[in-house]
């Protein structure tokens, strides 16, 4: 009985190992319920019930977050597939609307007023850009 007992054990591991388990999966934890106790087996059951009960749950939970991850991650890739839509109509080149960082520590002192400042210079540099290309035109076709 001893050898027989000692065969399946050594049959079970190396099933586990092939389906890429661990072992500790393999040994029952002791319940910590004595043998005299009155309706142990009642009592073992609910246990074991209960743990079902709680895989099926986080089960459930994580399909829930895995199908909101996806619901936002296609919303995100509408809205982007939009708004390059939008662009290529307008007639603008496909240039991404995230702003760069400009480098400036959120506890610089008048953050705002340099940020307002290098919004203006950036304006005023793409006005002038346009003029320019603007004057080509007209020069060739002169």
């Amino acid at each position: 009985v001893r050898e027989h007992h000692r065969k399946e054990r050594k049959a079970q591991k190396l099933k586990l190992k092939k389906a890429g388990g661990k072992l500790e999966y393999l040994r029952k934890k002791d319940p910590g319920i004595p043998n005299l106790w009155p309706f142990k087996e009642q009592l073992l059951k609910e246990v074991e019930d209960h743990k079902e009960k709680v895989k099926k749950e986080q089960i459930e939970l994580a399909l829930q977050r895995k199908k909101e991850k996806e619901k936002v991650r296609e919303h995100h890739r509408k809205e982007r597939k939009a708004q390059k839509l939008k662009l290529k109509k307008a007639g603008g080149k496909l240039e991404y609307l995230r702003k760069k960082d400009p480098g400036i520590p959120n506890l610089w002192p008048f953050k705002e007023q340099l940020l307002k400042e290098v919004e203006d210079h950036k304006e005023k540099v793409k006005k002038e850009q346009i003029e320019l290309a603007l004057q080509r035109k007209k020069e060739k076709e002169k």
